[in-house]
């Protein structure tokens, strides 16, 4: 589901909820790179009604820690040279900091997941 003009501002959150929990599943499966998924939660953070929550901390100080990395379309702009040290240097702030990354996307998981409804109910 996306988000649409003149949506209710409900919908519109549960929707960006969806959203961080499809992008932290992704970085927890490998399917989506620990920068850019921290990065893209930084940013759908303020799209919930709850943007301070500190389960987003982490995922801001990575964000702040690695915006100077080039992801995405940005490496077709840079010099070989630059992204072998640029690479380098990710891997070793990833070495230090998977473990928590993963923690934090587990965390967000279960705080931003729709429950299960009982179809008793």
């Amino acid at each position: 589901m996306t988000v649409r003009i003149g949506m209710p501002s409900e919908e519109r959150e549960a929707v960006a909820r969806k959203e961080l929990v499809k992008v932290a599943n992704a970085m927890l499966d490998g399917t989506f790179h620990l920068l850019e998924g921290a990065r893209k939660i930084n940013g759908l953070r303020f799209r919930i009604n709850d943007p301070e929550n500190k389960i987003f901390n982490l995922f801001v100080a990575v964000d702040s820690e690695t915006d100077h990395q080039p992801l995405g379309p940005m490496r077709a702009l840079c010099a070989l040279e630059f992204l072998r040290r640029a690479d380098e240097e990710m891997e070793h702030y990833l070495a230090d900091t998977r473990d928590s990354i993963l923690r934090a996307c587990r965390e967000l998981i279960q705080a931003y997941s729709e429950p299960i409804s009982d179809p008793t109910e």
